[in-house]
Parts: C-alpha cells; structure tokens; sequence
C-alpha cells in the first residue's frame, strides 16, 4: 500500500465573494480533498480509520474539540496512530473534566484546533471513516474543516448504526458494546481509547471484512455525509 502522505492531497480552490464586481482582497483558499472508493471494494481491502473527538459540549456550530484520536488499520491490523490534545478558545466545562479526566490545565499549553487541523486531515486521508456515533464526530469533522477553509469528502461510518441493525441487545452505547463482546478501555472518553475499543466492535460484529464491501455498508453512513 502506497503511503497517502507521499500524495497531492489537497487541491487549492479560490471562492470568489458573492457579488462579482466586488473582487479585491476577498477571494479566500479552500483546501480540498475527494475520496470515494469504488463501492464495490471490500472493506478490508482498503485503509479504515477510526476516529473521535472529545469536545466541550454537543453542538459543533459552537462547541469546540478538545481532543483528537485516529488508529488507521489495513488487512485488519493496527499500522498507525494519531493523538493530540487542542486548546479550545473558551473555558472548560466542569462537567467536561468530570467526564474525561481533560482539565484546563491540562490544555493550555496544547496547540489550537488551526495548527494540527491538517495534520489530522494528512493521517485519514485516503482512508474510510469509522465512528461510534458518527453523526457526531462527522459533525464536528465536517464543521471544524468548514470553519478552517478546508473541504474534504469521504466515506464515513457508524458502528452505533451497524449495533442497532446487526445485535438484538437493548443498549448499543460503546460502554454496553465493549460489555457484550467482554473488550476493555485503556481509557474511557479518551479519544484513542474509545477508537481502540470502536475498532475491535466493528471488526467483532462485521466478521470478516474482505467479505464486506462498502455497498452493504452504505445503510451505515453518517448522516452529514449523505
């Protein structure tokens, strides 16, 4: 496998401003990038990541990342791993810290969201998108990359969706999923803990994944990415 960092990843766009005769100083560089693996591909042919954030609350439009964490795998096995604190812009919810374990002071001397933004975006790219939940993290993916001048276009997938199709059980949160296939957090909402055990649930519930092709996936997508 060819390493995706060594790619053209980006292509710069210029948007112009909406009325034509006020030009100047207004057009702005989107950085852009399109990855759409033919449908038919099994999934374990191809790079996945899974991927999860941690933020300041639930609403991406106003809320803010305070934690990123991405394992790429290929042929089923673990070859990568991205992990970063982010300094948001606003103060730090209690509940946040009681729910995490992240603290205010853990994160002031962390970078902002703007400096690892495209280094995140260099790890998954070329790579389908796996989440718990991903309407979530796609949300705040997808709106952190509007906010920064970045569009990007991949596959993005739920394995909270894939729980409420393929398991007959009445809870599907991660913690109810890890309990049912008796896996174990290195750390509980921590980002490369909750990717870690959303990884071995998809790979868990999907069986062999050189027999699942994207297709059979697509009922699983994330919504923003409809």
């Amino acid at each position: 496998m060819s390493d995706p960092l060594e790619q053209s990843m980006f292509y710069d766009v210029f948007f112009p401003p909406e009325e034509e005769d006020e030009l100047g100083d207004d057009f702005h560089l989107r950085r852009s990038w399109r990855y759409v693996p033919d449908s038919d591909r099994a999934l374990g042919s191809l790079s996945w990541v899974v991927f999860d954030f941690e933020t300041t609350g639930l609403r991406p439009d106003y809320h803010e990342i305070i934690e990123i964490g991405a394992i790429r795998y290929f042929n089923g096995k673990k070859v990568a791993q991205y992990s970063t604190l982010v300094n948001p812009t606003r103060e730090l919810p209690y509940v946040i810290t009681k729910i995490t374990g992240i603290s205010s002071k853990m994160l002031a001397d962390q970078p902002a969201v703007s400096e690892v933004w495209e280094d995140f975006l260099r790890f998954i790219y070329g790579s389908v998108l796996i989440a718990h939940n991903a309407d979530f993290d796609a949300g705040f993916l997808l709106t952190t990359c509007e906010k920064l001048n970045y569009s990007i276009e991949c596959p993005i997938f739920c394995t909270l969706k894939m729980a409420r199709t393929i398991l007959s059980i009445k809870k599907r949160g991660l913690d109810d999923l890890a309990e049912h296939y008796n896996l174990k957090f290195t750390s509980r909402h921590r980002s490369v803990g909750d990717a870690e055990v959303t990884a071995d649930v998809m790979q868990k519930m999907l069986g062999n994944l050189n027999e699942i092709t994207l297709r059979e996936l697509e009922p699983f997508r994330a919504k923003q990415c409809n």
